[in-house]
């Protein structure tokens, strides 16, 4: 299944390949086609009867050729943004897929008068749409606008740690813009991150994320599971997602190999996987005593 998932994935990469990129101006000028297309289409619903039938349809025509064109022509964005959601409960081409409806709809809502590239206004969309598709995908579905929430914390928690903070719950609550209330709510939903009792090192028999993390002196009411979501949402997206397959796996049911994780992480090699595994179980223990829980 694996082997046929990346065969479909090779074969849309050289697909959109050779598909050309468009200069700004390109953009407005299909932009405009795409709606002027859209006001004959509503012009031929009103009165299908007109004497300008005919234009009216190959304005249609036009808009539509335009529409795809404009999709088509950022599918490499929607790869870009795609792989850096590697490593989650879907696979790349299932976060390909999700991110061509949020193209989708960004075409259809963009308004080239505003006077931004479309990358930038596309991003949001594709973005958007990805995420939504790995909340659904949870092992417990979490709202669309608490994952954001969520990414507050995790960057609240960053910048403490950048700046030589301890972490605290007031610490993120304040640097994230939340109330000790709402912080105390999100915080237990980084459990998810990953398995508390998932082994660490194979040859270190007994030895678990939970005891990595540790049970003493907590300053956030010694709840290591918390700990945990907020030190993994600290690491890098490649780390974290390491970690996440190698001990959570895909869908929750069992860590993959290094062979397994390096194919879900956009075909590395396995002995990649290992050592960015064990570059993310150092940074954990650093970021561990720099958050001031030991």
């Amino acid at each position: 299944m694996l082997a046929q998932e990346n065969e479909s994935l090779r074969l849309y990469l050289n697909d959109i390949r050779g598909l050309p990129l468009l200069e700004a101006g390109e953009e407005v000028d299909l932009a405009r086609q795409i709606e002027a297309g859209q006001r004959a289409a509503q012009q031929l619903q009103a009165n299908p009867d007109t004497a300008q039938a005919d234009q009216l349809e190959q304005m249609v025509h036009c808009g539509q050729a335009a529409r795809q064109r404009f999709i088509e022509a950022n599918y490499r964005l929607v790869l870009q943004i795609a792989r850096r959601f590697a490593g989650t409960d879907l696979p790349l081409p299932d976060l390909i897929q999700e991110g061509n409806l949020g193209l989708i709809q960004a075409v259809d809502r963009f308004d080239y008068r505003g006077g931004c590239r479309f990358s930038t206004y596309a991003a949001h969309w594709i973005r958007r749409a990805i995420r939504g598709a790995v909340a659904r995908q949870a092992p417990v579905y979490i709202p669309l606008n608490v994952w954001t929430e969520l990414g507050r914390i995790k960057r609240a928690v960053n910048q403490i740690l950048l700046g030589g903070g301890t972490v605290t719950l007031e610490a993120i609550a304040v640097q994230a813009g939340l109330s000790l209330r709402q912080a105390r709510r999100l915080l237990p939903l980084l459990k998810r991150a990953a398995s508390l009792e998932d082994p660490v090192f194979a040859e270190e028999a007994g030895e678990t994320l939970a005891s990595l993390m540790g049970r003493s002196d907590s300053k956030l009411e010694d709840d290591p599971a918390s700990q945990l979501g907020l030190l993994l949402a600290a690491l890098p997206p490649r780390q974290q997602q390491a970690l996440r397959l190698r001990y959570y796996g895909h869908g929750g049911t069992r860590g993959l190999s290094l062979a397994e994780a390096g194919e879900r992480l956009g075909g590395i090699s396995g002995e990649r996987v290992r050592q960015i595994e064990r570059e993310a179980l150092e940074r954990l223990r650093d970021l561990y005593h720099q958050a001031g829980w030991r």
